[in-house]
């Protein structure tokens, strides 16, 4: 995910370039950046985990131990992806975007293959191991510490750099010529290639779900899934920033760029309609699915990540920490639909700044 949104804008590129910083203080600061990234991220996914580690072990000296195994091997795994894709992408012939959609495609898969089945091998093995879990504990700590010092040594001596360019996030996709409020909106969020990502990653969880469970499960776990490809709208106001400032002068009105946007809305998350009609006979993941996408909306207008990458690492720490809530949310159905009129006044009140803010500019 780092790696999906860390990239150069035109300033941050320049800059990169013409300031006096020697290469190593260029590479060192690009990779804590993006580890501190990652690791903000990760540690929203701990929080959730760490009442089940008391599960684990009540030792307190064990459990702190644990806890920070889990940060070890975040660290480790982020190493080691880094090196991967810069050891793949310091070709210039090679640092292309279809390649490295190809490597980003390939770690879901590989991870969709241990989620549904390695993991359950894993867990029966260790389960029946004849070591008290305090050992198993300590020992993981031990290897895990070799692999950290392993992988950073490998890091530090091979120095791969990935070649910086300014890369776009937009496919050149034809599509339908809708003729109506629709061409607003929909092209500009489904050319997006967090679309694109969003997309294939929905797929292939659903395929390998679909492989190693039956129908009925695959269909409850995708309650969960479906409902993230709303995270999706976060492009929409860096897909139309450059020619937003036009919108007054071809009419287009905040009334109809907002029906375009709900419209727009519903068909990316029609297959959260599909499953809430059909398996769980209401709305309530196409109503959540919808809040995560205003959301993301409205987080796009007040990050634009096309003015620098912290605004993009923000947006995307922010809409992780809002879908979480949401979900809180989601126990009462009544309650995420206030949610969503909340979003809308907001989103409504933001396109008509927008609008006044484009024309003090013409």
């Amino acid at each position: 995910m780092v790696n999906g949104t860390f990239q150069l804008t035109n300033n941050s590129l320049h800059i990169a370039k013409t300031l006096p910083f020697s290469e190593k203080e260029i590479w060192l600061s690009q990779k804590i950046f993006k580890l501190i990234c990652g690791a903000l991220v990760f540690e929203i996914v701990l929080i959730i985990l760490v009442p089940s580690i008391k599960l684990i072990t009540r030792n307190v000296f064990y459990w702190i131990l644990l806890l920070i195994d889990f940060h070890v091997i975040f660290i480790n795994i982020f190493l080691l992806l880094d090196l991967v894709y810069d050891f793949v992408l310091i070709n210039p012939w090679l640092n292309t975007k279809l390649l490295a959609t190809f490597i980003d495609t390939l770690l879901v898969l590989l991870t969709s293959i241990y989620l549904f089945t390695i993991r359950f091998k894993i867990d029966y093995l260790i389960g029946h191991i004849d070591l008290y879990i305090n050992t198993l504990i300590k020992l993981s700590s031990f290897i895990l510490l070799c692999m950290f010092l392993i992988l950073l040594s490998a890091t530090l001596v091979f120095k791969p750099q990935e070649i910086i360019v300014k890369k776009t996030k937009f496919w050149n996709l034809p599509l339908i010529k809708f003729k109506n409020n629709i061409e607003i909106s929909f092209p500009a969020i489904v050319r997006a290639s967090s679309y694109t990502y969003m997309l294939i990653f929905t797929l292939i969880i659903f395929m390998f779900s679909l492989a190693s469970n039956s129908v009925e499960s695959t269909l409850q776990n995708m309650t969960f899934i479906f409902p993230l490809i709303g995270i999706v709208g976060i492009s929409y106001s860096d897909a139309t920033l450059n020619f937003r400032r036009f919108f007054n002068l071809y009419d287009i009105k905040a009334r109809s760029e907002l029906c375009s946007l709900l419209f727009t809305g519903t068909l990316i998350l029609l297959p959260t309609i599909l499953l809430s009609i059909f398996e769980l006979k209401n709305i309530d993941v196409f109503i959540f699915g919808f809040s995560i996408y205003l959301s993301s909306i409205i987080l796009g207008f007040l990050l634009p990540k096309s003015y620098g990458s912290v605004n993009e690492t923000m947006s995307s720490l922010l809409i992780a920490i809002i879908i979480v809530l949401l979900s809180v949310a989601l126990v009462k159905i009544q309650l995420l639909v206030i949610v969503i009129g909340f979003l809308l006044i907001i989103l409504i009140f933001v396109l008509k700044k927008e609008r006044e803010k484009n024309y003090e500019l013409l």
